[in-house]
């Protein structure tokens, strides 16, 4: 245990005096140590269990998450993020099936805790003032999209945050959409619309 320790120190002391004889490297490197203390202590929270739409392969409803019951108490979300702040919890994932249908609770995770990210089909516009990151999934080009969401959510959800700074368009790779990655993204440009990637693991259906 100790050599590991001692190991992990070595590398990070090489990464510094690597950055220290770089000004452009070592301002990187401060900010990823900054926005990393962002990251401390996180906390993930499923505030509902309704969504305004049933996608073929989502997670939510794979499992048996859907099968809570929902805390309506406004009151109860503000005391719980209160008390998740009160342990220094500086980082909240926000999900749901659907959060931003309730973005009373969004606030109360937003009025305590001064780091998230919320997740988001992107049919539904989240407030302004709501300083988190949006996350919005993205599973295909318009046509998959509408066969596997519903028509018209690959474009109300573009609509909605192409040109929010808060949000970024989540691409889900899959063995049936790789194919339209070059399309989605060139699509996302055009928009001005910022985009990343992640990978789908298959659900039992």
């Amino acid at each position: 245990m100790a050599s590991a320790f001692l190991v992990n120190m070595e590398r990070v002391r090489a990464i510094r005096e690597i950055c220290r004889s770089d000004a452009a490297l070592e301002q990187s490197f401060q900010k990823v140590r900054k926005d990393a203390r962002k990251l401390s202590n996180p906390v993930s929270v499923d505030l509902t269990s309704r969504c305004n739409l049933f996608c073929e392969g989502c997670y939510y409803y794979e499992g048996d998450a859907q099968e809570m019951t929902d805390e309506e108490d406004i009151s109860r979300w503000r005391a719980f993020f209160a008390a998740e702040a009160k342990e220094n919890v500086q980082f909240v994932y926000v999900g749901g099936a659907e959060a931003a249908l309730f973005p009373d609770r969004i606030r109360a995770a937003a009025d305590k805790i001064p780091n998230g990210i919320i997740a988001a089909n992107g049919t539904v516009k989240i407030a302004k003032d709501i300083p988190f990151r949006i996350a919005v999934s993205v599973w295909g080009n318009p046509e998959d999209t509408a066969k596997l969401r519903g028509g018209g959510t690959f474009w109300k959800a573009l609509r909605n945050y192409a040109n929010d700074p808060r949000a970024h368009f989540v691409y889900t790779i899959n063995s049936q959409n790789m194919g339209q990655i070059r399309e989605v993204a060139r699509i996302m440009k055009g928009e001005g619309a910022q985009m990343t990637f992640n990978m789908y693991s298959p659900t039992e259906s």
